[in-house]
């Protein structure tokens, strides 16, 4: 008996502490997914000072009004709302079970439209009381971008609203945070991990450099246009390699700057008017002569081409 009461015992203080951890469990969920009211507002109010570029002066002048203005909105929002009933009765619960809407009286409906238009005019006074609040912080610009962006805002929550309505489950994709706190922690944690990728991740190819006096640095189609290039070259007794890039990003610096002190100058050869000649650039930083090679898209260089401009724009 003694150890059957201790049994019963145990398994009433684990099934205790389990009942108390989920329940301490689903209020932090809670509290994770529902910022209070006034957590909401102050991200509003971050997000708009970001949308208006406000200096932080102007910011310091515009967030206690915005703040209220927001505060008042809402109380005019929540106007006309009535609070959810635990069970609907008779008709009307009748009426929600076949997805219809309860018929109303000639008198609740008057008295319903009658509620919206005393909450339309008073939206409207509100918005023209801080529009006077407005004007005495920011521009005509700024104040038409306030109204446009919560229009957008708007928007963006009845496409969200419809959407979930319809029983799919959000799928968001995104490093924004309207935490300035959070979103500067992010994007350090974002820098240390390009630092990471920088130092590990280069790829590139070099063929026939080891006695080249001139390097061609070339990726994709035209680095096979180049390997023609070079072949052409080196029976002319030009001694020419090839730097290619596998990844341009990250782009292989230290390596085009080793080969640099070893050669004479560098064409590059791209399939565009010149973006990778940049970064070559400052991979060797000016020290020995760079040109640029290359058709503009449609017709691509034939190998002979890249040869004459070895020639006639890094050799002369």
């Amino acid at each position: 008996m003694k150890m059957k009461f201790i049994y019963v015992l145990l398994g009433a203080l684990l099934l205790g502490s389990q009942m108390s951890l989920s329940a301490q469990n689903n209020d932090n969920r809670e509290k994770k997914q529902r910022p209070t009211q006034e957590q909401m507002v102050q991200m509003q109010t971050n997000q708009m000072v970001k949308t208006l570029m406000l200096d932080d002066a102007t910011a310091a002048k515009f967030t206690p009004v915005y703040e209220k203005y927001l505060n008042e909105l809402r109380e005019c929002r929540m106007m006309n709302r009535k609070p959810r009933a635990e069970k609907a009765q008779g008709a009307e619960a009748n009426a929600k079970r076949e997805g219809q809407r309860p018929s109303m009286t000639d008198a609740e409906i008057a008295a319903m439209l009658k509620n919206q238009f005393a909450q339309s005019r008073k939206m409207l006074d509100i918005r023209e009381k801080y529009y006077n609040e407005f004007s005495k912080i920011l521009s005509q610009k700024q104040i038409m971008k306030i109204y446009q962006q919560e229009k957008s805002n708007a928007n963006k929550f009845k496409k969200e609203f419809d959407r979930r309505k319809k029983g799919r489950k959000p799928n968001i994709i995104t490093s924004l945070e309207l935490d300035p706190v959070i979103m500067e922690q992010r994007n350090i944690d974002l820098q240390a991990k390009y630092k990471e990728i920088e130092k590990n991740e280069v790829r590139c190819e070099e063929i026939q450099c080891e006695d080249a006096e001139y390097l061609i640095v070339a990726f994709g189609s035209c680095a096979r246009i180049a390997m023609k290039a070079i072949e052409i070259a080196r029976e002319q007794g030009i001694k020419v390699g090839l730097l290619r890039p596998i990844t341009l990003w990250p782009f292989p610096y230290d390596e085009i700057e080793l080969l640099s002190h070893h050669i004479k100058g560098i064409l590059v050869l791209e399939l565009n008017a010149g973006q990778m000649i940049e970064d070559v650039r400052l991979a060797v930083q000016n020290n020995i002569k760079i040109v640029h090679s290359g058709r503009m898209g449609g017709i691509v260089p034939d190998p002979d081409e890249v040869v004459d401009d070895l020639k006639e724009k890094l050799m002369k």
